[in-house]
């Protein structure tokens, strides 16, 4: 194995071990988003319960006292989800550069073997090139 090949390994190892955490990372940004569409969910649900109370609990303002409560958290919760959003957008541009780091890493190792291989298939052709003229010239 050459010294270019050694390197070229290592550097792969490199890249990939950074592709990995990319990925992970994107995929703790996916499971927080996922959980915040949940909870965006149950509190849509919450609200349409909270607009079919019972009569005696409107008088009182339960009812409107329960719609602001889920109001608010709602909106903290999309702030929660826009940030997580812009992160996840951020995240998968990073991921994509390391993706194509690695791709490109791997292309070129590839096109380094091939040319590796034709090279030492070359030098078998000229050796027994080399070797029938020396036969044929002896004879």
């Amino acid at each position: 194995m050459s010294n270019l090949d050694q390197r070229m390994r290592g550097l792969l190892t490199v890249l990939k071990a950074k592709e990995d955490a990319q990925k992970s990372k994107m995929a703790a940004i996916h499971r927080e988003e996922t959980h915040l569409r949940e909870v965006s969910t149950k509190l849509d649900h919450n609200k349409i319960e909270a607009m079919q109370c019972d009569p005696t609990l409107k008088q009182l303002g339960v009812d409107i006292a329960q719609l602001r409560w889920i109001g608010e958290r709602r909106r903290e919760v999309n702030l929660r989800l826009a940030n997580v959003l812009a992160r996840k957008e951020s995240s998968l541009q990073d991921y994509r550069m390391a993706f194509g780091r690695t791709q490109s890493l791997q292309n070129l190792a590839a096109k380094n073997k091939t040319a590796e291989v034709r090279k030492k298939a070359s030098q078998e052709i000229e050796k027994s090139l080399a070797h029938a003229l020396f036969k044929t010239g002896k004879s």
